[in-house]
């Protein structure tokens, strides 16, 4: 009896993981290899696409799906890739731009966190500000109209709730004062 298991399926994400890392090492293989019936199975595949891209007329425009599948290749080989004189045709292309990227967003993240430290200190000197210089620039003084100072307010429309339930605060309408009134 054959005591083999079968193997049981993995993770999609993982299975297209392992596709990519063999594509990858078929691609190291590719590039220096010069035999042209090599039997490794997807060395001959690899130098037809590295063909393939060095000829192709829709690349430069972007629309070859062919050439943009294998720069996604090259651009995941190039971020783990720390061999300097790396046998994939553009990977020290890639790894410049890397770096230059991760520069760039470094840069940025440091100008905001500036931006943010200087809105911060602006913030908290607002707020220490004096008193009369905050109320002054907020709003106007409000004052209460004599009819609700005589209590001669009419009911709202929430009175009519029995006092046990009502919890609202009293009727009291204000008006805005002339500056200088007071």
């Amino acid at each position: 009896m054959d005591e083999a298991q079968p193997q049981v399926p993995q993770n999609p994400a993982e299975t297209h993981k392992q596709s990519i890392q063999k594509c990858i090492q078929y691609l190291l293989h590719a590039c220096p290899c010069k035999d042209a019936h090599c039997k490794l199975p997807g060395c001959v595949k690899i130098k037809r696409i590295l063909k393939h891209t060095r000829d192709c007329k829709l690349r430069q425009l972007g629309n070859c799906t062919v050439c943009k599948q294998f720069l996604v290749l090259c651009y995941t080989h190039a971020k783990s890739c720390n061999e300097q004189s790396c046998p994939v045709p553009i990977c020290a292309r890639i790894k410049v731009n890397l770096r230059e990227q991760r520069l760039q967003k470094r840069m940025r993240q440091e100008r905001f966190m500036q931006q943010r430290m200087v809105n911060m200190e602006q913030f908290s000197s607002n707020s220490a500000a004096p008193a009369s210089s905050v109320s002054n620039s907020v709003a106007s003084p409000i004052a209460i109209s004599p009819q609700a100072q005589s209590n001669k307010v009419p009911p709202s429309p929430t009175s009519s709730m029995s006092p046990s339930t009502s919890t609202s605060a009293p009727n009291v309408t204000v008006t805005p004062t002339q500056k200088g009134q007071n």
